[in-house]
């Protein structure tokens, strides 16, 4: 063997050598690529917000103040809930329901204890003089509930001894997937 041939063998091999770490390199990068890809895949997967529907009623005290709180109350730990629509009215779509004011409110603070008191502006989503039954309808983002806050609504104006139906759509979405996905 020559020394030139032995060069050209060194050559060849430090060639080789290379060209496999690249391929080694490369072979890393996509399996460290297709990890990531599956974890946010499974993080999309837990994201997909869960459709629910939040039911609640109230009676018309002496005042024509009825206080309806809906059942579930609020989002679990790690959730948030973002509202889509409240219909209010009477026990059915044809009772007649006396109301001079209808407020949708999203809060901590149990607003069943307030009755007559007006309840603070912070806490006010959205608000409607119109007659019920009366159905409201929201963006996604725009009627949002965080773990700890409960749905109310506040109807005055109302008839003594009346009974007054909310029903609450929305979707529940798990935060801490959201935010995996988003990046946020």
């Amino acid at each position: 063997m020559t020394a030139t041939e032995t060069q050209e063998d060194q050559g060849l091999i430090a060639q080789l050598v290379a060209k496999i770490g690249l391929m080694v390199s490369v072979g890393e990068q996509t399996r460290d690529q297709t990890a990531r890809m599956s974890k946010k895949l499974d993080a999309f997967r837990a994201q997909q917000p869960v459709d629910f529907r939040a039911i609640g009623s109230a009676t018309a005290d002496a005042g024509g103040v009825a206080v309806i709180q809906f059942s579930p109350g609020g989002p679990d730990q790690g959730h948030k809930w973002e509202i889509q629509n409240v219909v209010l009215g009477g026990d059915t779509f044809a009772t007649a329901a006396a109301s001079s004011a209808v407020e949708y409110y999203a809060s901590a603070m149990d607003f069943r204890t307030l009755l007559d008191t007006s309840p603070p502006l912070t806490d006010l989503v959205d608000g409607t003089t119109t007659a019920l039954p009366f159905p409201a309808f929201y963006s996604r983002g725009q009627y949002t509930l965080r773990p700890g806050e409960k749905l109310y609504v506040r109807i005055t104006g109302g008839t003594e001894g009346q009974q007054y139906v909310g029903v609450a759509r929305g979707l529940d979405i798990q935060e801490a997937a959201n935010a995996q996905v988003t990046g946020i």
